[in-house]
Parts: structure tokens; C-alpha cells; sequence
């Protein structure tokens, strides 16, 4: 279904985020990891909304530390 105020963006996480402008509501972080988490971290941290949600999809799998170290360096 369309929503009009939602808009998926897929692609390369460091080539696609420049690219989007204003505050934006929720960040869906699913890229396994470390330097790709932790760059998508940094650039959307500040673009946040009031009230807005930036989830790490891979934080606590073993499976994907650098996710994990990415997110415990962030946090730092």
C-alpha cells in the first residue's frame, strides 16, 4: 500500500544518506557491519526528529560484531 508520507530508500548506506534531506522520523540500520553502522550512526544521529526512532537491526546477533562495536562506539 502507498503511504504518502513514507518513503523506502534502498541502496548503498554511504552513497544514498547524503542524499537525504530534513529531520527524518526512523532510521531502519540493517547493514551487518562495523563501518557502514557506524557511519549511518553518526550522519543520522543529528537529523533525528523530535521523537523519531533509529533502530540497529544487527546489534546483539553474534553473528555481527562490527554492528555491535559500532554501536558500543557510538554510544560511548
Amino acid at each position: 500500500a502507498q503511504y504518502p508520507r513514507v518513503t523506502v530508500i534502498q541502496g548503498d548506506i554511504i552513497e544514498v544518506a547524503p542524499k537525504i534531506d530534513g529531520p527524518v522520523a526512523l532510521v531502519h540500520v540493517d547493514v551487518d557491519v562495523y563501518r557502514p553502522t557506524l557511519f549511518t550512526l553518526n550522519h543520522f544521529a543529528d537529523r533525528l526528529a523530535p521523537g523519531a526512532m533509529m533502530i540497529v537491526d544487527d546489534y546483539g546477533f553474534v553473528t555481527c560484531p562490527g554492528s555491535h562495536q559500532a554501536v558500543e562506539e557510538f554510544v560511548a
